[in-house]
């Protein structure tokens, strides 16, 4: 019994200090640099989010294409039973591939505007992070561009591609 309430009696002490190191770390996350750290938390969960749901996205719509075959298949036999003359029906089976193809062209493009803004977003963060280091003369630090010309030149470039 007194070996059990020794056992009792250390799990609750190892509780009680994982709790104060949680209150600790807490206290760390308030004020503006906690709050800017967990804004950036969110910001990085976001972001991978949105790569995530981007490839499954693109995956789901290529399942849909070829869930879609056996329909496309059904239509061009449908054509050819209905004595439809082969030149119709082999100029709807090449309409049927371009749209096809310009369904996967425009999915990829998607994917690939996702992943580039992702890859913008970790370059202004990373940006982001070294200016401020070498604001408050962090050494080894790669040298970083003042986060406010970095997006103002972005926006430049795209409206003049």
């Amino acid at each position: 019994r007194a070996l059990e309430e020794i056992t009792h009696g250390q799990a609750m002490w190892q509780k009680f200090q994982e709790q104060a190191e949680a209150d600790e770390k807490s206290k760390e996350l308030h004020g503006p640099n906690g709050i800017a750290q967990r804004k950036d938390g969110l910001d990085m969960s976001f972001q991978q989010l949105m790569s995530d749901a981007s490839r499954m996205r693109s995956q789901l719509n290529e399942i849909g294409l070829q869930l879609g075959r056996g329909g496309r298949d059904k239509a061009l036999e449908h054509l050819k039973q209905n004595a439809v003359p082969r030149d119709l029906q082999d100029e709807f089976r090449e309409q049927q591939k371009v749209l096809l193809e310009q369904k996967r062209l425009l999915e990829q493009l998607r994917h690939e505007r996702q992943v580039a803004a992702g890859d913008q977003y970790w370059l202004h963060r990373k940006n982001r992070l070294d200016h401020e280091d070498n604001i408050v003369g962090k050494e080894g630090v790669d040298p970083a561009v003042p986060p406010e010309e970095l997006l103002e030149a972005h926006q430049r470039m795209r409206a003049n591609p």
